[in-house]
């Protein structure tokens, strides 16, 4: 038995899931998985799937929102962060890139008023 970690923590690579998937399974062709987070974790690695988490939470530090704001941010954000591992869509980005937007300028708005 051959035991290679470092496909665990850097991964196989990207698109590889859906070669392995067509691989074992004998219907022929290449099948993605049906869940985004095997498929990060398979070609990301666990690097790979950190990079990830942190693409989808590091945005909250440069927003700088108030104590409130940041529990209503983190709250949509770890919902968008958990509906994109269950399902790949590019739905999902727009409403992370409007979400970011929105708050951005709220928060914009209040520097502007107490000048």
């Amino acid at each position: 038995m051959e035991v290679n970690l470092i496909p665990l923590f850097i991964g196989t690579g990207l698109g590889t899931a859906s070669i392995a998937n067509g691989h074992f399974i004998a219907e022929g062709g290449t099948l993605n998985p049906h869940a985004n987070f095997i498929r990060i974790a398979f070609e990301g690695g666990v690097m790979g799937l950190l990079l990830y988490i942190a693409a989808f939470l590091k945005p909250l530090k440069f927003l700088k929102p108030s104590k409130q704001d940041f529990h209503q941010l983190m709250l949509f954000m770890l919902l968008i962060l958990g509906s994109s591992f269950g399902h790949r869509s590019s739905t999902l980005y727009i409403f992370f890139g409007l979400v970011l937007l929105v708050f951005n300028y709220k928060r914009s708005n209040l520097e502007v008023k107490k000048i």
